[in-house]
């Protein structure tokens, strides 16, 4: 076996100490967070500046009501469920603090001023934009080198409609985040391919449907490295493997978004 060849040694050859890239990765994600939280804030406390928005926020309080079936699927119920369990925590902060007595005060403060929940779901679209420029850098660190990984989330972080579209809290930046992540897995089933890749490629794209339908268009890239990857001669197929996969992608988008079958 070669263990000198470049072909091992590639994509990082000669890459530059593991701290050093530490630091530049570091210093990236702080400039996409600085570009995406500087005002998260605006138009508040105005609803209807970007309506979408509004409904996440009230299928997220309702199912305060106890009814986790949100009756519409315009959108999955991934977010929705995320919100949720946001706003659980924020007025158990709120109860805390004394700013509200009981839970459905949560309803009056919403009437009162809302800024509070739309900045809890702007901030979930916030965290989602670092973690897809995350996952940008450690693809294009595994496919093609460290310098490759960085510049690719620097130009990331500073693109204008990315970092535009972190301030809105819609369920397209999270689906983004979930499909790219998504893409760790998949270029494991590429290069090395295992069950446990496999498994996890679906399920994140189930997930990422369960934010956003069109989240599952994901799925053609786990087909493609299923296809294409590179087979030693007589090696078989293992087709079920890539089976296993749809079935993590429909258990996850079911597991996240239920009420799409059982209230249809």
């Amino acid at each position: 076996e070669c263990r000198t060849c470049p072909a091992v040694e590639a994509p990082d050859a000669g890459a530059a100490p593991a701290w050093r890239t530490r630091a530049w990765l570091a210093l990236i994600l702080a400039l996409a967070a600085a570009l995406r939280i500087t005002g998260l804030g605006w138009g508040l406390p105005d609803i209807d500046v970007r309506p979408d928005e509004e409904l996440m926020v009230t299928m997220a309080l309702r199912f305060g009501s106890g009814d986790l079936n949100p009756h519409w699927f315009w959108y999955p119920t991934l977010e929705g469920y995320v919100l949720f369990a946001c706003y659980i925590v924020l007025a158990l902060v709120w109860k805390l603090t004394g700013v509200i007595s009981a839970p459905s005060d949560m309803l009056t403060r919403y009437a009162t001023d809302p800024s509070a929940f739309f900045l809890i779901v702007r901030s979930v679209s916030v965290l989602s934009g670092l973690v897809t420029v995350w996952a940008v850098y450690a693809l294009g660190r595994r496919v093609y080198g460290t310098a490759v990984g960085l510049t690719a989330a620097v130009i990331l972080a500073v693109a204008f409609l990315p970092v535009r579209d972190s301030r809105f809290g819609t369920v397209d930046p999270p689906m983004v985040a979930l499909a790219m992540l998504a893409m760790l897995p998949t270029w494991t089933i590429y290069e090395r391919p295992s069950r446990r890749a496999y498994l996890a490629a679906g399920a994140l794209v189930g997930l990422a449907a369960s934010t956003q339908y069109y989240g599952v268009i994901a799925a053609v890239a786990i087909v493609a490295a299923h296809l294409l990857r590179p087979r030693a001669p007589g090696e078989p197929a293992r087709h079920v493997d890539l089976v296993l996969a749809g079935l993590a992608c429909i258990g996850a988008f079911l597991a996240a978004s239920p009420y799409v079958v059982l209230g249809f």
